[in-house]
């Protein structure tokens, strides 16, 4: 793929500038019409998008489980948020498709794991939009040069033994790289904008 340079989300997904071509070829892809359009959240509380969200974040002892039963041999990892992009969190006006927590072991290594909020997949589809982010990566990742995470484990419907979370997840190396907000996004100039990046898969 041309052009292609490469940014992190808040959420430990990447960014990729893209063609439009490029970029309907990966998003269907990736969603497989998985995902709900912002216009159906627009019109559903998102007080319960934030209960979810909570609900996530309470599965620590959950989430260090599911990663002991994974990894045996494991060291155990620090549970982190992802912090927000100076004053401006993009997720406060729109929200992702995913709630992504940092896994920090003592080497220093950080991987994310990454859950998809039930408030913007469609249910049936749930499992598909999982496993085909999966299939996308490792396509990628084989016949491109482009980095993208490695993917270390992942459960399309929350019921593999290992996954004590009871929730459709995916375990990944963190990508290293900068933030760019919606502020910052808003007010580069049109060719700052194509040396940036366009968001190839969602969170």
């Amino acid at each position: 793929m041309r052009n292609s340079s490469r940014h992190k989300d808040r959420d430990g997904s990447i960014f990729l500038w893209l063609d439009a071509s490029q970029m309907l070829v990966l998003y269907g892809f990736i969603t497989g019409g998985a995902f709900r359009p912002f216009k159906e959240f627009s019109g559903m509380s998102k007080d319960a998008l934030v209960e979810e969200i909570s609900s996530i974040n309470a599965l620590s002892a959950e989430i260090i489980t599911s990663l002991e039963r994974l990894y045996p041999a494991g060291s155990t990892p620090q549970l982190e948020q992802f912090q927000k992009n100076g004053k401006e969190d993009r997720g406060d006006k729109h929200p992702g498709y995913n709630h992504s927590i940092i896994l920090q072991f003592k080497d220093k290594t950080e991987w994310v794991i990454k859950f998809p909020l039930n408030a913007m997949t469609c249910p049936s589809l749930m499992a598909q939009k999982v496993t085909s982010e999966v299939v996308t990566m490792k396509w990628i990742k084989k016949n491109t040069k482009i980095p993208v995470p490695q993917v270390h484990g992942f459960d399309p419907n929350g019921t593999s033994d290992w996954n004590v979370t009871r929730r459709p997840c995916i375990i990944m190396d963190k990508v290293p790289g900068r933030s760019i907000s919606e502020k910052q996004w808003r007010h580069m100039k049109e060719p700052h904008r194509r040396r940036s990046s366009v968001k190839s898969q969602t969170s």
